[in-house]
């Protein structure tokens, strides 16, 4: 992910303040072939994750081509995303304990929003990652699981880091390229 941010920044920083208008589609356009050519099909694979009925696995890869557009104050990257769930789900009824294979899946558009905050020494990052879950089912063997509030759960755990990680990343990128 270091080559791609770094050549996004890079090709930003080389649009002067008086062309970032004019420039802006055609930056856009390298930022998001970049993006195309270097971000990996699977995004996010993690197995034995547990909620309330056992543990299910989940595998996030790409659904599509992303799009980067740029603005007066933002860079904002759209990613079109399968998610694919797999797992196990105990559940007693009438006394019996049932253990069923469960599988479901969706697509949705994540959003990627890098705001850069420009400071008269230093140059730093926010950094807003939108996943929107929507209504969500497994089908444990006929029986429909809403697991969307798992998912939910899931994603306030792990989007703090991944916000933290890729401001890193972009925060890093513009001290090495003196900005």
């Amino acid at each position: 992910m270091r080559p791609l941010l770094f050549i996004a920044c890079s090709v930003l920083s080389l649009v002067s303040s008086n062309n970032v208008l004019a420039a802006s589609s055609v930056v856009d356009q390298l930022v998001t072939r970049t993006l195309e050519k270097n971000l990996p099909d699977v995004l996010y694979d993690k197995a034995d994750i547990p909620w309330d009925y056992g543990v299910y696995t989940l595998k996030i890869s790409k659904a599509g081509q992303g799009v980067f557009k740029s603005n007066s104050n933002t860079l904002n990257g759209e990613l079109p995303i399968h998610v694919a769930l797999s797992g196990k789900a105990e559940k007693e009824i009438f006394g019996s304990l049932l253990k069923m294979d469960c599988k479901g899946q969706f697509n949705t558009t994540s959003a990627l929003i890098i705001t850069p905050q420009f400071d008269k020494d230093l140059v730093e990052s926010n950094i807003i990652i939108n996943v929107p879950i929507p209504e969500a089912m497994l089908n444990c063997q006929g029986l429909q699981i809403p697991i969307k509030i798992p998912l939910e759960q899931l994603l306030a755990d792990e989007k703090p880091k991944w916000e933290k990680r890729i401001k890193t990343e972009v925060d890093n990128i513009l001290k090495k390229l003196g900005i």
